[in-house]
């Protein structure tokens, strides 16, 4: 009741805190198959699934005392109360004319509520004590903590050890995926280098020039880290999946009549090529990593190398494409999502999370293009009372 006041005189923050807050006292007071929604606004519902087991007078009673003690909690200065109506459906009847039956309900409640607080019985706002409401005076009250030192010493090195790897989460959830990827790749590729040249599975690559080779490999993984966390575009991972093709010819080229066994390394490569790139690139990437696999087996003298290219060729190409597809599917799926959630279903503009994200963008982007990024903030009055 009165939300908007909230608003008013506070702010959106403050508003967004009682919300959140209510919505937890209601999810609280419901049963597990129950569906607590936000219609929007500061208006909420809840539907019963099976009220025949229910005690419907307790419920909408409990609601309203849950509501009470959240607003209490967050924002007592402003009417701490919530009005709580309910209705039956009936059968075969549409979801309009439900939702338009309890939107009347709700209107004869808060009618009766008003009406009541005028003919001056207690309101919420007054002592709870009144309304038979138990409230921690804790919540209400100012709240004196005393920490020793050891305990805050504690606490802060516990706030400190989680500060790293929440900002490295959070870059890493910033960073593109195509570079975290191929950070991946490139660093799963390290390993299987230095694990087969310091077992000496393929001689005569040594293990010093295995190291090497791992050791190139791994600098490529950590620049594309790097790249992804800082924003770097994608255009440019052409330059370490490059190089990445130059480290394999070489670790095939060191191992000389043993690297038969690393050929196959070569197709994995062209593959992941097309999870990473667009359809006409990762054909490209395709025809080089297929025509250095050919050179290595055919003019290395590798048994059945004309056979060999030819069957992997043909079956890279086929799942390449099969790959290809699925990526265009799966980034046009994602690219719907995305946009659904940062759409408000009723009115066809952005919501709160489309502008988070397009401030965040508008914000970075400002300095480097000498934007002045304006905001207008737009309210309708007395919209309540429609």
């Amino acid at each position: 009741d009165n939300f908007k006041q909230v608003n008013d005189r506070f702010d959106h923050s403050m508003g967004d805190t009682v919300l959140s807050a209510i919505a937890g006292a209601i999810r609280e007071e419901l049963a597990p198959n129950d569906l607590a929604v936000r219609r929007g606004g500061d208006e909420f519902a809840v539907l019963v699934p099976d009220p025949s087991t229910r005690d419907l007078e307790g419920l909408r009673d409990s609601l309203e005392r849950a509501i009470a003690r959240a607003r209490i909690a967050t924002c007592p200065q402003i009417t701490p109360s919530g009005t709580v109506a309910y209705i039956r459906t009936k059968p075969g009847e549409e979801l309009g004319a439900m939702m338009e039956r309890a939107d009347e309900a709700l209107h004869h409640a808060k009618a009766a509520s008003r009406k009541r607080r005028s003919e001056g019985e207690p309101a919420l706002a007054e002592p709870l004590h009144m309304r038979g409401i138990n409230v921690d005076p804790a919540v209400t009250g100012a709240r004196q903590l005393s920490t020793g030192a050891s305990e805050a010493t504690g606490l802060e090195g516990a706030r400190s050890a989680r500060v790293l790897p929440g900002a490295l989460r959070a870059a890493l959830a910033r960073a593109h995926p195509d570079w975290i990827f191929a950070a991946l790749l490139l660093f799963l590729g390290s390993l299987v280098t230095a694990s087969v040249s310091a077992a000496q599975l393929v001689e005569p690559l040594t293990p010093l020039a295995g190291a090497a080779i791992a050791a190139g490999s791994l600098a490529l993984a950590l620049g594309c880290a790097w790249a992804g966390v800082s924003g770097l575009s994608p255009k440019w991972l052409h330059l370490p999946w490059l190089a990445a093709y130059g480290l394999l010819a070489l670790q095939i080229h060191l191992a000389g009549p043993a690297g038969a066994a690393l050929l196959d390394l070569i197709p994995a490569i062209v593959m992941y090529g097309f999870l990473v790139f667009k359809a006409r690139t990762a054909a490209l990437y395709l025809l080089l990593g297929q025509g250095m696999y050919g050179a290595f087996a055919i003019g290395g003298g590798f048994d059945q190398g004309v056979a060999r290219t030819v069957i992997t060729t043909v079956v890279v190409a086929v799942v390449g494409g099969l790959v290809s597809k699925l990526r265009l599917v799966t980034v046009s799926l994602a690219r719907t999502n995305s946009e659904l959630s940062e759409l408000d279903a009723l009115t066809g503009v952005g919501n709160l999370r489309a502008l988070r994200g397009r401030v965040s963008d508008v914000v970075e982007r400002a300095p480097s293009r000498r934007y002045k990024p304006l905001a207008v903030a737009i309210d309708l009055d007395e919209f309540k009372q429609v």
